[in-house]
């Protein structure tokens, strides 16, 4: 082969490349959160069913019994956060078999001057829910175990109440 074909070939695989590394960056969810929004996030007891009172929601973690909860960085909460939705909008979450058992263990909670957004996280289930004025918001779905070892690992690494950086 001539160097021009070389060149040609080589220029072809280098386009191919940045195509797709774009279109997988295109298909991330953006995450846009307000830079003095504060985090929290939540062990829960996932095996201890909500409160079946009036009002249930007022107690633990929308009706779970919370077993720790960590206010973390604002980095490490976006982090968490981008970590969570990328994976629910990603090709493996879409064909995850989703059990039908939803107890969560784990709990996102993100505060800013629009009010209060929480995720409920069922790694077990492979679901989460969405949930703002204490009300279940649609945008919840199938997810993978994939983030669950950094929420996990983010639990471990924290004392109740301590702020946990990167």
């Amino acid at each position: 082969m001539s160097r021009r074909h070389w060149l040609g070939l080589a220029f072809s695989f280098l386009f191919a490349l940045i195509v797709t590394v774009m279109a997988r960056c295109s298909s991330r969810p953006m995450i846009t959160v307000e830079a003095d929004a504060s985090f929290e996030i939540y062990s829960l007891d996932g095996d201890s069913y909500p409160m079946s009172s009036a009002n249930w929601r007022d107690s633990g973690f929308h009706g779970w019994p919370i077993l720790r909860t960590c206010s973390i960085s604002h980095s490490m909460g976006v982090e968490l956060l981008d970590e969570l939705l990328s994976d629910a909008a990603s090709d493996a979450a879409a064909k995850a078999v989703r059990v039908d058992c939803f107890r969560p263990r784990h709990g996102l909670r993100v505060i800013d001057s629009s009010g209060t957004t929480d995720y409920l996280i069922c790694f077990e289930c492979r679901g989460f829910e969405i949930w703002s004025g204490g009300l279940q918001m649609p945008g919840g779905g199938s997810i993978t175990r994939g983030p669950e070892s950094l929420f996990s690992n983010t639990l471990k690494t924290c004392r109740s109440e301590e702020k946990v950086e990167p």
